[in-house]
């Protein structure tokens, strides 16, 4: 697979270093991240299957897996996945592909 313009970036994008500051993810994990899990929080029982389509290394889909949520990632990097699945905790998945990949799931979210 060749690589695609995410693949140049993802040590910029690593979220799994908690102590350090990344500034090319601060908004999401700053801003994005704790709104999305307070709507969550709020309608969603733990144990429930979240996907995170362009889940760039993980980081969100770990925050959800440590929350008590099971979530798949999917990205079209494979630089990125590789660096997901690298730094998975326990219930989280990711998955390497595009929107055909979204098609191919037999699961429900």
């Amino acid at each position: 697979m060749s690589e695609n313009q995410w693949d140049k970036v993802v040590e910029k994008l690593d979220t799994s270093k908690e102590n350090t500051w990344k500034m090319y993810a601060v908004d999401n994990i700053h801003i994005a991240w704790p709104v999305l899990l307070r709507k969550i929080k709020g309608k969603l029982k733990k144990d429930s299957k979240i996907l995170d389509y362009g889940c760039g290394t993980g980081g969100f889909c770990n925050k959800l897996a440590k929350e008590g949520y099971i979530s798949l990632g999917i990205d079209s990097s494979n630089g990125m996945i590789k660096l997901a699945k690298n730094n998975s905790t326990k219930n989280s998945n990711f998955l390497f592909g595009d929107e055909k990949a979204l098609k191919n799931l037999n699961e429900k979210f």
